[in-house]
């Protein structure tokens, strides 16, 4: 559970990040490849931004689609979080 929370806490550092440095939804080129690299790692489902053109930064669009995202995300860390717990409870 507290995986969980974590994964709605980077996409919202994430999304949070973007808006601050205004850099959504410009070309992928315009974000440093450190930084693509971290924002994909850290949250996988973030790829699903690039089908939503549309939403500007500050915009309620741009906030709707990074809240399905950050739960994406929750959802996500969760599992692996139940995945680790699991395979520990048996093996630990």
């Amino acid at each position: 559970m507290y995986l969980a929370g974590f994964g709605l806490f980077v996409a919202v550092g994430i999304a949070v990040f973007l808006t601050l440095t205004n850099a959504y939804p410009t070309r992928p080129q315009a974000l440093s490849a450190p930084s693509l690299v971290t924002i994909l790692a850290l949250s996988p489902p973030s790829l699903l931004s690039a089908f939503v053109i549309d939403a500007e930064t500050g915009t309620s669009s741009f906030y709707f689609v990074w809240l399905f995202i950050a739960l994406i995300n929750a959802g996500l860390y969760a599992a692996v979080g139940a995945r680790i717990v699991r395979y520990f409870g048996r093996h630990g």
